[in-house]
């Protein structure tokens, strides 16, 4: 029949396919011949039908099996090759044959043991040998605790990868796997580690970190933009949060355990690439008492961002930690001694201020020849009320230029030195136009007001220093 393609089956398999004996399909008649091309079809039907069946249960979970993967046995130290062999695998790749296009590799399994070849050894623990002198191999079962993909095609197929309880650390980077979307990670894992970037850009939406993971490693999470969610185990003893871990995630909230001891550079704040945005969506944030540092650009951009409780042992506020955040009222503690060139710097909706004693400089003066006169609180011009604490010996150039709806201030005793345009502005629209009453307090040791601090402010009540040594206002 010309333009028809018919699919060659025999009468076999046909029988096989639809359950009949042989005996119907009797050749020589006319009605033989038609009951064989009916079986045919009903051949055909049913292989199809077969085949949607696979296609239906693809996306069920598929574990890896020792046939899919590459595999070492671990050492004690994986770096060092003398080191002693371990009871334990590690899955570094998948097999040069395996086609990762497969539709059973959209959701896979990393398994919790695979069997494995070792030498048998005898009591004293020397290899043993047949007759010919081969090494006689036996087969152990072993737990698989590190795993990695390793170099792949097709990675857009991975849409789903759970986690074994036995694994400790993943090795992977998975930061072209497109369309993953989950990660399953069980309560009880083993899990201790993860490599560098190890989800960066995939399309997770939420993550598990078990209580055995120490440290978020840097770019962990990076540009993962619809991760809404992270939830720590509650015996967490996460101890560090790596560089851009959470750059560019849409964190609606995230409870940091108070374990925490370190985070690195711009871990939830602006990210990089591909234009200085940030997408988190927090409102609050509570740091642990346990850390020191607020690095560099940390919450930069968390533009959500209206209120944050600073832990009992902060030192040091870092460069733009908090910049173009929605901050509304900000206490920083006195335990604080350093903060960071625009620290608090565009936030908009900041309404008051309250420095604690441990702050010695916020900034630095020009005319003393200061390495640092970048401001703290540039372009926050909704500051209401500012309120500085004894032991603060110098405000810095523009410390607060552009904070024009100040109307009253009070400089501490132990104020040196009052910088550049530090309450003023180079034209009306940074000046504090509603400064009306300015007090220094008694037994000041003020020495200098340098020029334009005050510029453009409405001073009608002013409260000079009594002090022992005579100040000098420059012009």
């Amino acid at each position: 029949m010309k333009g028809k393609r018919f699919l060659s089956i025999t009468v076999a398999a046909a029988c096989l396919l639809m359950n009949v004996p042989a005996s119907a399909f009797a050749a020589g008649t006319a009605e033989a011949a038609r009951t064989n091309e009916t079986a045919v079809s009903q051949a055909v039907s049913a292989s199809a039908v077969k085949t949607a069946q696979v296609k239906v249960t693809a996306s069920e979970p598929y574990t890896l099996t020792i046939d899919d993967v590459k595999v070492y046995q671990c050492r004690e130290d994986d770096n060092n090759s003398d080191s002693p062999l371990i009871e334990a695998l590690w899955i570094f790749g998948l097999k040069d044959d395996v086609d990762f296009s497969d539709a059973k590799y959209k959701n896979i399994v990393i398994p919790e043991t695979l069997p494995y070849e070792v030498p048998d050894l005898d009591e004293e623990g020397k290899e043993k040998k047949d007759e010919e002198g081969n090494v006689i191999k036996k087969t152990v079962v072993m737990p698989v605790i590190k795993f990695g993909l390793g170099s792949v095609a097709k990675k857009n197929n991975l849409e789903k990868l759970t986690f074994s309880k036995n694994l400790r650390v993943f090795t992977d980077n998975l930061a072209d796997y497109k369309n993953l979307s989950e990660i399953v990670i069980p309560e009880d894992s083993s899990l201790e580690s993860f490599a560098s970037g190890a989800f960066q850009g995939t399309s997770i939406k939420s993550i598990y970190i078990p209580a055995s993971v120490t440290s978020l490693a840097d770019n962990m999470f990076f540009n993962c933009t619809s991760l809404t969610s992270v939830t720590f185990a509650p015996d967490s003893k996460l101890q560090k949060i790596g560089a851009y871990a959470f750059s560019g995630t849409s964190l609606e909230s995230i409870d940091i355990p108070a374990t925490v001891t370190e985070i690195d550079l711009s871990a939830v704040g602006i990210n990089y690439a591909p234009n200085f945005v940030s997408t988190c969506q927090f409102e609050k944030i509570v740091l642990p008492d346990g850390l020191e540092t607020i690095p560099n650009t940390c919450f930069w951009g968390c533009k959500k961002l209206r209120e944050v409780t600073f832990g009992s042992g902060l030192k040091t506020i870092g460069n733009n930690a908090f910049q173009n955040t929605a901050l509304v009222d900000l206490v920083v503690p006195d335990t604080v001694t350093t903060i960071g060139p625009n620290a608090f710097s565009e936030c908009h909706a900041l309404r008051s201020v309250k420095i604690g004693s441990g702050v010695k400089e916020l900034g630095g003066c020009s005319w003393l020849e200061d390495q640092d006169v970048l401001s703290r609180f540039a372009q926050d011009e909704n500051i209401e009320k500012v309120e500085f604490s004894e032991g603060l010996e110098k405000i810095g150039d523009n410390a607060f230029s552009g904070s024009r709806k100040i109307k009253s201030l009070t400089i501490p005793s132990t104020v040196k030195n009052i910088g550049n345009y530090a309450f003023g502005g180079t034209d009306a629209s940074l000046g504090m136009t509603a400064l009306s009453k300015l007090t220094f307090a008694e037994n000041s040791q003020l020495e200098n007001i340098f020029e334009n601090a005050f510029k453009f402010a409405s001073i009608k009540h002013l409260v000079l220093p009594v002090a022992p040594e005579p100040f000098k206002i420059w012009d």
